[in-house]
């Protein structure tokens, strides 16, 4: 089975958003920044509020409340930004022509600008639809991307569906022992 498609800007930049918010490092300092940056206005507000001036407590508390609430939203923009504006400099070939991924018996072919790869299907990981774009995991933060709004869904669905067969079928063959003599 073979699929035809084009990739746009804004489809990488998601791979990596999606990426980046899941991460563990992001999640922690995100945390970090939601939790200890607050509790640091309250605290500054409790001094405030010894000091007597109640403007500067409202202050230090709506600070504490809208980083807490919009941190997250801010940052995932400024990242985006940031992302946005470094692939359009540095990965706009990308763009020019149409890739093609295509499920062979050795394993998954892709075809792109930059040349020819193929994926062993023992090799890929996890595959992950998120509504617009689906990630076929080649190890922890690579992947080849679906876009789901440009290829029609029946052949997404009947090509994923092959490809989950063909994982399993490396896995369990992957799995068996060895025959006896080789080693």
């Amino acid at each position: 089975m073979k699929l035809t498609y084009q990739l746009a800007l804004d489809d990488i930049v998601a791979f990596n958003m999606y990426h980046i918010v899941r991460t563990k490092a992001y999640r922690k300092n995100l945390n970090i920044l939601r939790i200890w940056l607050p509790i640091g206005f309250c605290i500054l507000s409790i001094i405030e509020f010894m000091a007597g001036d109640i403007s500067g407590v409202i202050i230090s508390l709506a600070v504490a409340v809208l980083i807490n609430q919009l941190f997250p939203v801010l940052s995932n923009y400024i990242n985006r930004k940031k992302l946005r504006k470094h692939i359009a400099e540095n990965l706009t070939d990308l763009f020019a022509d149409p890739n093609t991924l295509e499920i062979l018996e050795e394993g998954l072919l892709e075809v792109n600008r930059l040349g020819r790869t193929t994926y062993y299907y023992f090799r890929i990981g996890k595959i992950v639809v998120d509504g617009i774009r689906t990630y076929i995991y080649i190890g922890k933060g690579n992947a080849v991307i679906l876009p789901n709004d440009r290829i029609p869904q029946e052949q997404i669905d009947e090509f994923v569906a092959e490809l989950k067969v063909r994982i399993e079928a490396s896995k369990d063959f992957s799995e068996s022992p060895a025959p006896y003599g080789d080693s």
